[in-house]
């Protein structure tokens, strides 16, 4: 690739992620419980207005439902977020119960290298607290 060609990329990228900030920023928490779009992007948990985790997921809606509030991760490869909970609560019901109690941000990106991205922007700019 070329430095020239490089340099668009990235500014087009730049503007790409400004306005998925900007979108998720304005956005007022759901639930969990609220339904979620397929594809790809990225999610923010909150509790309090502190940010507690920020993940990334090629299929939102099979990450949210299914990987994190059904079983606390997939059977082969527990969810971060949902081991940290685990050992916090101690219990998977108490565990999906303070999931249910958080506020939940979710901004749908073009494609997973896109969510990839803005997740380490977010987890560098929020610092959250399970993210480490």
């Amino acid at each position: 690739m070329e430095m020239c060609n490089l340099m668009g990329e990235f500014r087009s990228l730049t503007r790409k992620l400004e306005a998925y900030l900007e979108s998720m920023m304005k956005m007022e928490p759901r639930s969990i419980t609220d339904p979620v779009l397929e594809g790809p992007g990225v999610y923010v948990f909150e509790e309090d207005g502190r940010f507690l985790y920020v993940g990334s997921a090629v299929n939102l809606n099979r990450r949210l439902k299914q990987d994190l509030m059904r079983s606390m991760g997939q059977r082969k490869q527990p969810h971060t977020f949902g081991k940290k909970l685990m050992k916090r609560f101690g219990d998977k019901e108490k565990a999906k119960d303070f999931l249910r109690r958080c506020g939940l941000r979710i901004c749908v990106t073009e494609n997973e290298r896109e969510a990839r991205v803005l997740e380490q922007v977010l987890i560098y700019l929020l610092d959250p607290k399970f993210n480490d």
